[in-house]
């Protein structure tokens, strides 16, 4: 049975093969800008992805995700800035044979191409399959939100580091990091190869910019998913904490991954609200929150912060990645040091009745933290970046 179910599998994939082929790839050949990334379902870096597909829109666009998606969240978003390609039905039939002959007709629709200038992927294995098979003629670039310790993308960037016209990372820990397996595997590239764009965010879109004023209860969110990188447990016990100590600060969790946690959220005293799907409601969480948590083990730099931050919200993280590039301990929030879990949650605790208890501080690192997204996160700078890197 489970040889038929495989002989099945293998013959729907060539099936889906000749229909890419044949009727979705000129697609590709008519395009002026190819994307190739895995997800289009809520996520930080999926909103990275779907603001630069935006910032281009004006041009002929293709985009391709090569996974299967958890939901649907900015598929419809895509669909109104570029023309999609979804391959994870042909993908998933797990052929090797059939996998390498979808990569060969993409490629060959790329370099068939006379209006083809740009090949762009991000955290898509697909993608750097793909690559060596593209035409010099044809820039091709691919971006890092963020490098974990023992990474295990870290063999295919320095592989791929020879296919590569423009590396786009999005602050300068991410470069010194492509940098640095640059010279542990004794690659000779060139700095001005490594780019750095900030991500950015619509401002435009948040219409009260007042910082909440002094009130006995106090609110601190987190928003995220729920995977070890993270860590939303130690939200948990930090509000468990907290709350033995002031009665009156509320926590707040939103996110996806946490239905079947729901029960241990609940026992910590923590209102799960759910996923957050829309931006007024997005904005609308916000602007109930005095303080943010960031407690993940790796981070590029949130865009949770970037977000938050207009609203006054002040940031209280964790000091991994880029995070220290923006945020300025006890001057537009606070960067927890320390690298074990119980001492992590103990400061965090030390910093959160600090805070809670001086209100003076608290209304200037809210000021501060507006005041600093204000003149930093602002998506045109980004918009203009990447116009420019794809023109």
């Amino acid at each position: 049975m489970n040889r038929l179910k495989r002989f099945v599998k293998y013959c729907l994939g060539w099936i889906y093969l000749f229909i890419f082929r044949y009727f979705k790839s000129f697609i590709i050949s008519k395009s002026d800008i190819i994307f190739i990334f895995p997800y289009y379902h809520l996520g930080g870096a999926e909103q990275v992805h779907l603001d630069i597909v935006k910032a281009v829109s004006h041009k002929e666009v293709t985009v391709i995700f090569t996974h299967l998606s958890a939901t649907d969240h900015y598929l419809p978003h895509f669909r109104e800035s570029a023309t999609i390609i979804e391959l994870n039905s042909i993908i998933n039939k797990k052929s090797n044979r059939v996998r390498k002959a979808l990569f060969n007709t993409i490629a060959k629709a790329i370099n068939g191409s006379k209006t083809v200038t740009h090949v762009f992927g991000c955290n898509s294995t697909y993608f750097y399959d793909i690559l060596s098979l593209i035409n010099t003629s044809k820039q091709r670039i691919d971006l890092i939100h963020a490098i974990a310790p023992n990474d295990s993308r870290i063999s295919t960037l320095a592989s791929s580091a020879k296919y590569i016209d423009t590396r786009v990372v999005i602050n300068r820990k991410a470069k010194e990091d492509v940098l640095n397996i640059y010279r542990e595997n004794n690659i000779i590239a060139s700095p001005d190869k490594i780019r750095i764009i900030s991500n950015g965010v619509d401002l435009s879109n948040i219409q009260d910019l007042s910082i909440k004023p002094v009130s006995e209860v106090l609110n601190v969110g987190f928003i995220g998913r729920w995977s070890d990188e993270k860590r939303p447990w130690i939200f948990l016990e930090i509000a468990k904490k907290i709350k033995l100590k002031f009665t009156g600060t509320h926590f707040k969790m939103a996110g996806s991954g946490m239905k079947g946690e729901k029960s241990r959220i609940q026992e910590a005293g923590v209102n799960y609200v759910g996923e957050i799907t829309t931006i007024s409601d997005l904005s609308k969480f916000y602007k109930e929150l005095d303080l943010i948590i960031i407690c993940s083990s790796t981070e590029g730099f949130p865009m949770v912060l970037m977000e938050a931050m207009p609203h006054g919200v002040i940031p209280v993280c964790t000091d991994v990645g880029g995070i220290s590039e923006h945020i300025r301990h006890q001057e537009n929030g606070i960067l927890v040091g320390e690298s074990i879990e119980l001492e992590i949650i103990d400061s965090f605790v030390e910093n959160l009745s600090d805070l809670i208890t001086n209100d003076i501080k608290r209304l200037a690192l809210a000021e501060n933290a507006r005041n600093y997204a204000l003149n930093h996160f602002d998506i045109e700078k980004f918009n203009q970046s990447y116009r420019n890197l794809l023109s």
